[in-house]
């Protein structure tokens, strides 16, 4: 399964008369948008929105590498 997310406000946005599920900053990875926005209900899961709007950067170079491959970072 893909990552959990907190919902945060959406203070950030102006209010157009969108209606806009938000996530807290580092949530969301590059690549993501477009992919399922799921909700549980303790039980099931749901899918609530799509990922879209994303303004983030996911490093290509980083520990993170190293935890996940065993391929040393150098940083």
């Amino acid at each position: 399964m893909g990552r959990s997310a907190k919902l945060t406000e959406c203070a950030y946005l102006p209010n157009d008369g969108h209606q806009r599920i938000c996530v807290e900053k580092n949530t969301i990875q590059t690549g993501d948008s477009g992919g399922a926005l799921l909700g549980s209900n303790g039980t099931n899961f749901v899918q609530i929105g799509v990922a879209s709007l994303a303004s983030t950067y996911s490093p290509l170079d980083g520990c993170w590498i190293e935890r996940i491959t065993g391929v040393e970072c150098g940083i």
